[in-house]
């Protein structure tokens, strides 16, 4: 499976207004709330969830656990916000994350999630087709439970 096979994109109707679903997304700090994935992080330079804000997130999939740094590459207000992952690494960018953000009609939005290999990372690079398939269908299950997540958050505030 090659890199441009690694992509996705989960959509989900949320009950909520553009402003509250983007102030969670671009809240990297409160993804662990969320995902089944990550496990938090923190926000190590610039303004929070803004163009060029860098955060640390620390993930965890059974035993195994790391850490990425993250740069925010997108940060269009109530509309997209988009991040990608090791973007100071010598061969990176690896992967990009979006949130897009469209109102339905009052009250009601519709939030997609994306996720994109752009380029292997070392991590990956030794797994057959056959794993890489594997990582890939994961990673669909925690978009999906994360989206449930930020849907639940959102219709609660």
């Amino acid at each position: 499976m090659t890199a441009p096979d690694m992509r996705q994109r989960h959509s989900i109707n949320i009950r909520s207004n553009p402003e509250v679903v983007y102030s969670l997304v671009s809240d990297l700090s409160r993804m662990g709330e969320w995902s089944t994935e990550n496990i938090g992080g923190e926000w190590i330079e610039g303004d929070p969830g803004a163009l060029n804000a860098k955060f640390s997130g620390n993930n965890k999939l059974g035993d195994f656990e790391w850490t990425v740094d993250i740069r925010v590459s997108k940060a269009d207000l109530n509309e997209n916000f988009e991040f990608i992952v090791d973007p100071d690494h010598d061969e990176g960018p690896f992967v990009r994350w979006g949130y897009q953000i469209v109102e339905l009609e009052q009250g009601s939005v519709e939030l997609t999630e994306t996720w994109e290999i752009i380029l292997l990372p070392v991590s990956l690079r030794s797994l057959n087709d056959r794993q890489l398939a594997n990582r890939k269908a994961a990673v669909g299950e925690a978009m999906r439970a994360t989206l449930q997540g930020i849907k639940a958050a959102a219709e609660a505030s």
